[in-house]
């Protein structure tokens, strides 16, 4: 006889399944001393990797430096294979037009001449390969070696988990960029950039960002009220330092934005008519985004205030060493197509400005917010918050994300 289910039994919940991807091994070289090494080999301290082989520490510059010597060291065979490509094309057009008996001899000489090229086109073609393939190893080793990646753990391309694939580039001047193609890759970059240069001025002793505790992917908790569920949010970056913890937002907008005094929004205006829209913003400064409107420029509101406030209310909630006064919120915009802004510093902890390669105006801004501010931690204290921030609310290679991600999922389908 069957036996019948208890129907007071508890319903197991399935817990969800973490994709895995397959482990990264990537083969990185040092610019200093040639050697390979493995991305997870890396050696050193916070904020002073160094290779495994020589010990030397492994900065951007050096991969940059090393990039050029070796594009310069293209520019020979390069050139000599032109030149030679040139002179085969001259005695192919012979060989190919030249057909008459009487003149067949000098057919015959042009393809004799052309043999005898052959061989050094494939030496120089061979030689430019592997120079090429070099500057790519180059390239990739200076992603994985730095210190982003180390704090992050996120590769360049993923095939199972949200697969994405961004290549590291070195363009003809020796300018090392991530090549994005969507959306999710371009925000990507933007963190990469502003990541790198908080983690520059971390290494500086003249700035006053030395030592800051940098964490990024800061997935913090949040109580929501429907089906007393609780989810996260992510923080792009946590910074603390001993006058004070900054919460950063990251966004990247391909447009035009005004910010009017006091920070209370963001306009992002989408329009190909930049010279006026520069001249609008000439005559009426930040307050300018009402006329705009009234021209007819089309706009939308950003939302990132909004996000990063409620970022740093929750990271007041979780970290208790740094009142709700002592946390900044920075919004960073990177790459705009123009910034119009009615303010400078913060204003009631909160500020916006741009990053871009030449502009470091969020950086500045914390710099001056902390010189001014009096300490209210030790450097010890803010190293042991920073560990127990990271060890409790880090996201190593974004599992939190994939876990919320699931957990929303799953959430949905027993809704339905």
């Amino acid at each position: 006889m069957a036996k019948k289910k208890n129907p007071y039994a508890k319903k197991s919940v399935p817990q969800p399944r973490i994709l895995e991807e397959p482990p990264l091994i990537v083969n990185c070289i040092c610019p200093h001393c040639g050697r390979s090494y493995l991305q997870g080999k890396v050696t050193g301290s916070n904020l002073a990797r160094t290779c495994p082989a020589c010990n030397h520490v492994l900065e951007g510059k050096d991969f940059d430096a090393r990039a050029k010597e070796l594009l310069s060291s293209k520019q020979a065979p390069k050139s000599e294979l032109d030149t030679l490509n040139e002179n085969i094309d001259r005695l192919s057009a012979i060989i190919d037009h030249t057909k008459w008996w009487h003149i067949a001899p000098a057919r015959h000489i042009a393809a004799r001449k052309k043999e005898k090229l052959l061989p050094r086109k494939q030496e120089l073609q061979k030689s430019i390969k592997r120079i090429n393939k070099q500057i790519n190893v180059l390239a990739q080793s200076r992603y994985y070696s730095s210190e982003w990646f180390v704090r992050t753990q996120i590769p360049l391309k993923r095939t199972v988990v949200e697969p994405f694939e961004i290549a590291p580039i070195y363009d003809v001047a020796g300018k090392w960029y991530l090549s994005c193609s969507s959306a999710d890759e371009v925000g990507f970059a933007a963190e990469y950039l502003v990541g790198e240069k908080l983690f520059e001025r971390a290494k500086d002793p003249d700035s006053a960002l030395y030592r800051a505790q940098i964490i990024p992917n800061v997935y913090l908790p949040q109580e929501r009220k429907y089906d007393d569920a609780s989810f996260w949010t992510q923080a792009d970056f946590v910074v603390l330092t001993k006058q004070a913890a900054f919460v950063l937002e990251v966004k990247r907008r391909a447009a035009y934005l005004v910010v009017p005094p006091r920070f209370e929004f963001t306009n992002v205006f989408t329009t190909k008519n930049a010279e006026a829209f520069e001249a609008v913003c000439e005559k009426f400064g930040p307050w300018s985004a009402r006329e705009l409107e009234r021209l007819g420029f089309s706009s939308q509101l950003s939302c990132a205030l909004r996000q990063n406030e409620t970022h740093a209310y929750l990271f007041s909630e979780v970290c208790r060493e740094y009142t709700y006064e002592d946390i900044y919120e920075q919004t960073v915009f990177v790459k705009p197509h123009g910034f119009n802004c009615g303010e400078r510093g913060f204003v009631k902890n909160v500020n916006v400005s741009i990053a871009s390669e030449l502009s470091d105006d969020f950086i500045e801004t914390l710099e001056h917010l902390c010189e001014q501010l009096p300490d209210i931690h030790t450097q010890e204290e803010v190293d042991a918050i920073g560990s127990r921030v990271l060890y409790r609310y880090g996201d190593l290679n974004q599992k939190r994300g994939i876990i919320h991600k699931q957990c929303l999922g799953q959430r949905e389908r027993r809704v339905s």
